[in-house]
Order: C-alpha cells, then sequence, then structure tokens
C-alpha cells in the first residue's frame, strides 16, 4: 500500500505581511494559503498518481479530485452536457484511435535490380517514430537540405526524404518543413538523430516500446497543425548506413499491425466563476494536469544517471512531474481560491486544467476547437508552468511567453507584476504549452507565466527526480502571491490586451 501522501514533508510559511519583493511590490497582507497550496501539491505529485500520465487512469484521478475542488468553492461547471441535462466539470476526450504494430516497424533496403549494401534498422534500437501514417511506406531515397529560410528542394510525391540537419522538436520553423514535405507528398520523412539526445527519449516515451498507426485528434503527436506523413527518427551510425545506398535506391518502412484497434482518451476539468458584468468577456486561467507518468527502465536514454536503487533494490521511475505541471496547477487552484472566496469580480473567470499537454497540447487544442462554453467574449488567457524550481536567490522576472507578442504582459507589470520575455528565445517556449493553442486557434493574448531558467540548468526537468522534495515551495508561494493583484485588476478593468503588429499567431485549423 502507497502511503506517501501521508508521509510528513517540510512546511514553509509566508511571513505575516509580505512574502517576497522578488517577484510583486506589496506589503499587504499575503493572499495564498501555503497550507492548502502544499496539501494539493501532495496529492497531485505524490506517487500514488504515478506520474499523472497522459490519458491514464491516474490522470482521469487528477481530473476528479480538481473537478471535486471546482465544485467546493462553488464555481459552476464547464464541462460536458451529461445524459440527463445536467453538467459536468470535466471534458472528455475521445483522443484518438490506434492499431498498435504486432512487434514493432522496420526499415530495410530494397534490392530491384542489383545488388547493393542491406540496411535493416529496428524500431526501438535504430530508429523511433515521431508519426506512424499507416502500415507500410516505400520508396526511393531523396537526401535534402534545408535553406536558411526554411524552405527544402522540391521532392516527388512517394520519396522517402532524407533531411541534412538534426531535429529540432520545438522549432516552429522545422514543423513547417515537416508538414510542407508531407503537403507534398513524402511517403516518409527520416531525420538524422541520436540515441543519447533528449528528442529520442522523449519520442520513444510518447509511443513507448511498440509504436501504433494513430487516427484521431491527436493522430500527430506534439502539436503539429497539419497531418504528417510517417516521421522517423534514425540514430547516427545507421543515418551513414542508409547515406551510403544512395539517393534513388528504394527503402520500404512497415510492419504488421494488430486487429484490435484501441482508444485512447484524456480528460481537462472546466469551472466557471461568473462575474458581475456579461458585457465585460472572460479570462481564461490555466494549467495542464498531466505529466510523463511511470517509465521503465528500458525507456531511460543511456547518459541518464538512474536513481540509487531503494531497501528493497527498486528504481524509481515514477515521473511525478512536481514542477511540471502539479506547480502550476497548484498556483491555478489557489487564484481559483481566492477570488471564490473574495467574491465575484466585474468578469467572468474560466478555470481549466487540461489533459495530455505532454503529447502535443492535445486537451487544449480540442478544448479551442470544441468549447464547452462560448468563448467569443474571451479577453485573454494566462496559463500557469512550472513555478516550483525558483531558486532561493532569484530576483529576476518571472518569465510570460511570448511577453513581446502583445500588450498583455507590459499592462500586467503596470499594476504590480514582475514579467519579461524569455531569456532563452530560441527554446520556442510561447509555442509549448497550453496556451498557444488559445493564440493559435482563437486569435485572443495568450500566454504563459513560467520560471525560465536562464541557464537551462534544470537537471529535474522531465525527469523522475521532478519530486516535492527538490521544489521551492517558498518561490511557488512567492510567484503566486505576485500575480494574485496584477490578475485582480485585470478581472475589474475595461483593458482589453492586443497583438503588437504581425505578432498575431492566430491561424485557425
Amino acid at each position: 500500500m502507497d502511503l506517501s501522501i501521508l508521509a510528513p514533508l517540510p512546511s514553509v510559511t509566508p511571513s505575516s505581511a509580505v512574502l517576497s519583493t522578488n517577484f510583486a511590490l506589496t506589503e499587504l497582507e499575503p493572499d495564498v494559503d501555503p497550507n492548502r497550496m502544499l496539501a494539493r501539491l501532495r496529492f497531485l505529485a505524490g506517487d500514488h498518481l504515478k506520474g499523472r500520465g497522459s490519458g491514464t487512469r491516474d490522470e482521469w484521478i487528477a481530473a476528479a479530485y480538481i473537478a471535486s475542488l471546482y465544485e467546493e468553492a462553488g464555481l459552476e461547471p464547464g464541462g460536458d452536457v451529461l445524459p440527463d441535462g445536467s453538467r459536468s466539470y470535466i471534458q472528455t476526450i475521445t483522443r484518438s484511435a490506434e492499431r498498435p504494430f504486432i512487434d514493432g516497424p522496420t526499415l530495410s533496403s530494397v534490392h530491384t535490380t542489383t545488388p547493393g549494401p542491406a540496411v535493416d534498422l529496428m524500431y526501438g534500437k535504430d530508429m523511433v517514430a515521431l508519426n506512424i501514417a499507416g502500415d507500410h511506406a516505400q520508396g526511393p531515397l531523396r537526401f535534402v537540405d534545408i535553406m536558411e529560410d526554411g524552405s527544402v528542394a522540391s521532392v516527388q510525391p512517394g520519396d522517402v526524404v532524407v533531411l541534412s540537419d538534426r531535429f529540432n522538436l520545438y522549432s516552429p520553423a522545422y514543423s513547417s518543413v515537416l508538414e510542407g514535405l508531407s503537403e507534398k507528398g513524402a511517403a516518409a520523412i527520416l531525420i538524422p538523430s541520436s540515441q543519447d539526445s533528449g528528442e529520442w527519449n522523449l519520442v520513444k516515451i510518447a509511443y513507448g516500446d511498440v509504436p501504433a498507426v494513430r487516427y484521431g485528434l491527436d493522430a500527430v503527436t506534439f502539436g503539429y497543425d497539419k497531418d504528417l506523413t510517417t516521421v522517423v527518427l534514425i540514430d547516427g551510425p545507421d543515418m551513414e548506413a542508409l547515406r551510403a545506398l544512395g539517393e534513388g535506391h528504394t527503402v520500404k518502412l512497415g510492419g504488421q499491425l494488430q486487429a484490435n484497434i484501441d482508444y485512447n482518451r484524456t480528460w481537462n476539468v472546466h469551472g466557471i466563476l461568473p462575474g458581475t458584468d456579461p458585457e465585460a468577456g472572460k479570462v481564461l486561467l490555466s494549467s495542464h494536469l498531466d505529466h510523463l507518468g511511470e517509465r521503465k527502465q528500458d525507456d531511460m536514454p543511456s547518459w541518464y544517471q538512474l536513481p540509487e536503487p531503494d531497501e528493497n533494490g527498486e528504481i524509481d521511475l515514477v515521473y511525478n512531474g512536481t514542477n511540471d505541471d502539479a506547480s502550476g496547477t497548484v498556483a491555478m487552484l489557489e487564484m481559483m481560491s481566492i477570488l471564490a472566496e473574495d467574491g465575484p469580480e466585474k468578469r467572468t473567470v474560466v478555470f481549466s486544467a487540461f489533459g495530455s499537454e505532454e503529447e502535443g497540447l492535445v486537451g487544449s487544442r480540442y478544448f479551442a476547437r470544441n468549447p464547452t462554453l462560448p468563448l467569443d467574449d474571451l479577453v485573454a488567457n494566462i496559463q500557469f508552468e512550472m513555478l516550483a524550481r525558483i531558486p532561493e536567490d532569484y530576483e529576476g522576472p518571472l518569465t510570460f511567453t511570448g511577453f513581446e507578442r502583445s500588450s498583455l504582459g507590459p499592462e500586467l507589470n503596470k499594476h504590480g507584476a514582475n514579467l519579461d520575455k524569455s531569456p532563452r528565445p530560441w527554446e520556442s517556449l510561447f509555442t509549448r504549452s497550453d496556451n498557444y493553442s488559445i493564440a493559435k486557434q482563437l486569435g485572443v493574448p495568450a500566454h504563459t507565466v513560467i520560471y525560465d531558467d536562464p541557464d537551462g540548468d534544470d537537471e529535474h526537468y522531465h525527469q523522475p527526480s521532478d519530486e516535492i522534495e527538490n521544489a521551492n515551495l517558498q518561490g511557488l508561494y512567492d510567484a503566486t502571491e505576485s500575480l494574485v493583484e496584477p490578475i485582480e485588476w485585470l478581472l475589474n478593468s475595461d483593458f482589453k490586451p492586443v497583438w503588437n503588429p504581425s505578432q498575431n499567431p492566430y491561424r485557425p485549423d
């Protein structure tokens, strides 16, 4: 029996007069309740929820827990309409249907007229798949360079395209390349990679030991906007073997699919705090409730230092996701509790916890396309992410992803916030969380507030060590407190943020 939820943890109590001046200059009594926040964090990030894996029963339990907190606070349900006509707080999404391979696909050379070098690559060992569009793909190899402007040389329908550059999972420019090649009819896209790379590990974790052909909402993972052809990452030495075959040599990729079709689901949780002025519009405060779940030792990249075994010889491979994103969810829930206790604001507030963010913003993408409540009067969206790893001596601002894109961040700063653009713009954080689904689909200013380490030095990111013991609870409390007054101002003002010129990502599907 897992009793981790009952294990005592140190509590951090803020000053009765002021929490911190790192993020907001205020001498008021603090609004946040650290004990309430810690209790919620312990439930969401404990081993008993096994990392809240996207689309798992543990994610569903987390969703049900959040729904219960909405109900306790007196929020109106904003999820699905039930058969009896009542409404739920939960929005259930059938995210995809999939047919797994029996053993996993292979990629091999095909010799039609003359003998040549043999290539026979196995899934998981020599390659992993970002997307698999069908059980088989075959065609001639076509070696393609990516130009500075992101364009590629012309390819013919049916080509198996081999890209020259390494894969950047989060690059909008690279996603455009993949989408463009897919539209041109490429049978498959092969990308050089390495078994020790972060993208290899993340793709392998997302698909597991045996990949599947997926159909439906997230038939393409990682949030690509359009249907992709089969896209495969190839380990370095194996890519050299493919190149040795020569351009025009035919290769085939595929395998036998299982007969059964599995249906995958995920869950969003929506609660509504009605405002006093129906004409003032809505503000969406959100987070994502999922993380990476529990993994197998074989999933771990070779460079990862495994934790020491416990007294029973077991190794902890539960990705608790304390920082990512139990901390953001707790911050969002604390904002909910404060606003519900203070009484209605001028604007209506929608609180949303999105499911399966880690597998491509799935929950938020679905909500933006299929809202369970009217969103035509949505004024802004603020997503809460990764606020539990703020260094104790940090005195800088919180990152407001896409800060330079709209008037929202600068205006919040005028009312007590301390927000700024990302110190690492190459990470494309604006497009990597649920705010992007709202911004792209609805055209509403939508941003994520997050602590972005300027040095990119968070050894616990997407690791089993992202646990409460490695969190800075005081930083989480301070960051949340710093946003209360600015958000209350936004909810009671007439201010409507706008995108700066040429910065609106609006591109509905």
